[in-house]
C-alpha cells in the first residue's frame, strides 16, 4: 500500500494587518464550520488546508482513505468559490501518477463535484504525495 500527503493550499493569501502601536493584533481569520466530519481540514477567510494521508492501493484509492476524500467532497461543497482545483499526484512513473490523479478526481466526481471543477495532473518525483492546488475562485 502507497501512501502519500495530502495538502490542499488556497492560491491567494491575505497579508494580515500589522499591529498599530497602542492597538492589539487584529484577530485570526474567521473559521467556517464544515459539515462532514471525516478527514482533518480547516477552512479560513483565505485559504483552506487539508492534512491527511491518502493511501493508494496500487493506482486505485485505498478504502482506508475515503473519509479524508470525502473531506475534501464536503470541503468543496462548502465552498462553491472554488472554481479550479488542480489533483497532482506525484509518484516516481508517470503512468502511476497519472492514473492516480485520476482516481483521486473520479472518486470526487462520485460524490458530486462537477469534473469541470478538477484538473488531475501526474508528476515524476521520488517523494510519493498528493497535492490539491486552487487554481481559480469566483470573486
Amino acid at each position: 500500500m502507497k501512501i502519500g500527503w495530502l495538502l490542499l493550499v488556497a492560491a491567494c493569501h491575505a497579508e494580515a494587518a500589522a499591529p498599530v502601536e497602542g492597538q492589539s493584533a487584529p484577530p485570526p481569520p474567521a473559521q467556517k464550520p464544515v459539515e462532514h466530519t471525516g478527514g482533518r481540514r480547516v477552512v479560513t477567510d483565505t485559504e483552506v488546508h487539508i492534512l491527511d494521508q491518502v493511501q493508494f492501493v496500487g493506482t486505485q484509492v485505498s478504502h482506508a482513505s475515503y473519509p479524508t476524500l470525502d473531506a475534501v467532497a464536503a470541503t468543496l461543497a462548502g465552498n462553491p468559490e472554488i472554481t479550479l482545483l488542480e489533483v497532482d499526484d506525484f509518484a516516481p512513473n508517470q503512468s502511476v501518477a497519472d492514473a492516480r490523479a485520476r482516481a483521486y478526481a473520479s472518486y470526487l466526481v462520485g460524490k458530486g463535484v462537477s469534473p469541470n471543477r478538477l484538473r488531475p495532473v501526474g508528476n515524476v518525483d521520488t517523494k510519493e504525495r498528493v497535492q490539491l492546488l486552487i487554481l481559480q475562485r469566483k470573486p
